[in-house]
């Protein structure tokens, strides 16, 4: 049951409480959150799991604590977790929508819901284990869960993660993305952006305005040095010639 960190704490405890879950895992930053939660007694929480600890602290049990004694387990020849048996079409998780128009609803997923989505991308997307996909949007969704998170571990390609929204333009070049998964909502905002903030680097005189038209950037890759004589008109000093930007 994958929940928005954003959530206030009734919402988290609310949730909680409808999925009947009974462990919870977290970052340390939201120790008060589930302690208080522990204490209003309202959910059925027997697990309170923490990724940050190094031990067990006040009845909150170490995410790496818990790792390192599975592996001993295997390592001593025990064979429980491989022996469990999956029911594909079984209810495996429960997604929360915003809910923005009232309380909101809950999605039901089977473990063959999610796999076969991940399976059918393979064969509209070919990704090599050199490939590189920006990921920014939220992992408590089913789309980006999927279609980054599961579908890149699944083919063997990188995951990189956005610094933030306003960063994703910067991103896209330092990590030498080759793919992203996004909505058109997000890319209105990365075309706004990346619209402002185009600077015509070639060396001139007096300010030159590059325009867009078409919504085509056109990249100058020589360097001269251009003095203007007009608005979107640039004379090349060295050859007497002009360049008119179309």
């Amino acid at each position: 049951v994958p929940l928005d960190y954003q959530l206030p704490i009734n919402e988290i405890e609310l949730s909680l409480i409808r999925s009947n879950a009974e462990a919870v895992i977290f970052e340390e930053h939201f120790i008060d959150t589930f302690k208080k939660i522990r204490e209003n007694g309202k959910t059925n929480i027997k697990h309170y799991i923490c990724m940050d600890l190094e031990k067990e602290e006040d009845n909150i049990l170490s995410f790496y604590k818990l790792v390192d004694d599975g592996k001993k387990l295997i390592a001593n020849g025990n064979n429980d977790f491989s022996k469990i048996k999956i029911d594909p079409n079984k209810m495996s998780v429960l997604l929360f929508t915003s809910g923005t128009t009232g309380q909101s609803k809950i999605v039901m997923l089977s473990q063959k819901n999610i796999c076969s989505n991940v399976s059918a991308m393979t064969t509209l997307i070919k990704m090599r284990d050199d490939d590189n996909v920006l990921s920014f949007l939220p992992l408590h969704h089913t789309f980006e869960c999927t279609a980054t998170f599961l579908y890149c571990n699944f083919t063997g390609c990188n995951i990189c993660y956005a610094d933030s929204i306003k960063q994703i333009p910067k991103n896209l070049l330092e990590y030498d993305i080759s793919g992203v998964v996004c909505v058109p909502a997000l890319l209105e905002i990365v075309y706004r952006q990346v619209n402002r903030t185009i600077i015509h680097q070639v060396p001139h005189v007096c300010p030159i305005r590059t325009r867009i038209i078409n919504h085509h950037i056109y990249k100058h890759t020589y360097c001269p040095e251009y003095s203007c004589c007009e608005e979107n008109v640039v004379s090349n000093i060295n050859q007497g010639s002009c360049c008119n930007f179309h």
